[in-house]
């Protein structure tokens, strides 16, 4: 869990999915395995999840000075998964950072 919390909207749940028991490294994957675990929920659960407002699939990546070009691809089955689901999809790019440093917190959206 990254962040869950109050925000000006009302409230956030940030998430990334285990793959094996690992952080997903790979974007299919990681919607493969989000997508398995909205499916599998209960029905006061599910029930929860629609009533939210906004329902975001953010796929990050951290950009480069030297690296070989990044392409990631999802299939049109999920696609209409999460079409089906009402999720957005988001890309977040996150600049290069010469000292290495992290943002000190994961700031909600």
């Amino acid at each position: 869990m990254l962040y869950n919390g109050p925000v000006p909207q009302g409230h956030q749940l940030t998430v990334e999915p285990l793959c094996r028991g690992v952080l997903c490294a790979n974007a299919s994957e990681c919607t493969d395995r989000f997508l398995d675990v909205i499916a599998a929920l209960p029905s006061e659960l599910l029930a929860d999840w629609t009533s939210c407002t906004s329902r975001v699939f953010d796929y990050g990546f951290e950009s480069g000075l030297e690296t070989a070009p990044l392409m990631v691809s999802l299939t049109n089955g999920q696609l209409q998964k999460m079409a089906e689901l009402g999720l957005s999809l988001r890309v977040t790019i996150y600049s290069f950072r010469d000292d290495q440093s992290q943002p000190e917190a994961f700031p909600p959206t």
